[in-house]
C-alpha cells in the first residue's frame, strides 16, 4: 500500500530530488570540463573537488533564498495576527465608547453629565490609548510591507495600510482635539460627534476590512508570488 505524503514532506522530498539533479548535473559537467582541460591543455584537475565547491555554494544559495522566503512569511504572519489582536483591543473599546455617546441623546441631565464622566475618565481614555497601540503596530507592519519586492499586489496593500494608517491619526488628532476643561454640557456633543459620527467610526470600518478581508487576500497571493 502506497503511503500518501503530506504536503510538507512532499515539498521536502521535491527538494531533495531538485538538489540531487543539481548536484549530477554539476558533476558531470565537472568531469566533462576537466577532461577537455587534460586533454587540449594537459591540465590535471580535481573533478570531485571542484563538483563538491560548485555544489556549496549553488547549496548554500538556495538555502540562503529559501531562508528568505520562509523568514518574509513568519514575518507576515506575526504583523497580520498581531494587527488581528490590536484590532480586537480597539474595536471592543470602541463599542463600549460609542454605546455610551448613544445613551447621551434622550437621557437626563443628570444622566448626561454621568455619562460624559465615564468616557472622560474610563472608556475614551482606554480608546484613546489602544488607537495608539494600533498606529504603532500598522506603523511597523507598513514599514515591512514597504520592504517587499513592488509587485502590484504589495503596492495595493501598502496603499490599503496607508489610507487605514492615516484614518487612525486622524483619530487620534480628533480625540486630542477635545477640551479636557470644558464643562460637561459642552462635552456631550463633542462626544456624540466625535464617535458617533466622522473619522471615528470610518477608522474602525477600514480596521475591520483590513484584518478580516484584505490581509488574508494579500497573505494568499503574496504565497503565490514566492
Amino acid at each position: 500500500m502506497l503511503l500518501k505524503l503530506c504536503p510538507i514532506e512532499w515539498g521536502f522530498f521535491m527538494n531533495i530530488k531538485f538538489l540531487v539533479s543539481v548536484f549530477i548535473g554539476i558533476f558531470f559537467s565537472c568531469l566533462g570540463l576537466s577532461k577537455l582541460a587534460n586533454f587540449y591543455f594537459d591540465i590535471s584537475s580535481d573533478y570531485l573537488t571542484a563538483t563538491a565547491t560548485f555544489f556549496a555554494a549553488f547549496v548554500a544559495l538556495y538555502l540562503y533564498n529559501d531562508w528568505k522566503d520562509v523568514h518574509k512569511i513568519n514575518t507576515l504572519e506575526k504583523y497580520h495576527q498581531e494587527l488581528k489582536i490590536e484590532f480586537l483591543k480597539l474595536n471592543s473599546s470602541y463599542l463600549i465608547v460609542s454605546e455610551k455617546a448613544r445613551e447621551i441623546h434622550g437621557s437626563s441631565s443628570s444622566r448626561v453629565d454621568m455619562i460624559v464622566l465615564e468616557i472622560n475618565k474610563v472608556y475614551g481614555l482606554n480608546f484613546y490609548n489602544d488607537v495608539k497601540k494600533m498606529i504603532i503596530t500598522i506603523t511597523e507592519y507598513e514599514i515591512f510591507i514597504s520592504r517587499l519586492t513592488r509587485v502590484s499586489i504589495v503596492e495595493q496593500h501598502l496603499k490599503n495600510t496607508k489610507v487605514f494608517k492615516n484614518n487612525l491619526l486622524k483619530t487620534l488628532k480628533a480625540l486630542n482635539s477635545i477640551p479636557v476643561t470644558a464643562n460637561l454640557e459642552t462635552l456631550a456633543p463633542i462626544y456624540n460627534n466625535t464617535f458617533l459620527n466622522g473619522v471615528v467610526p470610518k477608522s474602525i470600518a477600514e480596521g475591520k476590512k483590513i484584518v478580516d478581508e484584505d490581509n488574508p487576500v494579500f497573505r494568499s497571493e503574496f504565497l503565490n508570488t514566492l
